[in-house]
């Protein structure tokens, strides 16, 4: 993903407008990550795929075995008061 400060958008908005329809572009501000840029049609394709609904049921074993054998990146563990267990 590509970087870039919100002034450095704001001085050449074009250029990282292009861009965004490449690959999304984070947007950072007093350095932290702050936005997202992205085309529309990334964006609705996010939304589409947020809406979609599989069964465990409908997995095959290649897919289970994935996902057992699957390890969350350090970072995950941020989200772990969420967790309602």
């Amino acid at each position: 993903m590509f970087t870039a400060t919100l002034a450095e958008v704001q001085k050449k908005f074009g250029f990282y407008r292009a861009r965004a329809h490449a690959e999304p572009v984070l947007l950072t501000s007093h350095g932290e990550n702050d936005l997202v840029m992205l085309s529309y049609a990334e964006y609705t394709k996010l939304k589409q795929r947020s809406r979609e609904v599989v069964r465990s049921a409908d997995l095959s074993a290649d897919d289970i075995s994935l996902i057992e054998a699957a390890i969350a990146p350090v970072e995950s563990h941020e989200f772990d008061h969420e967790d309602r267990s």
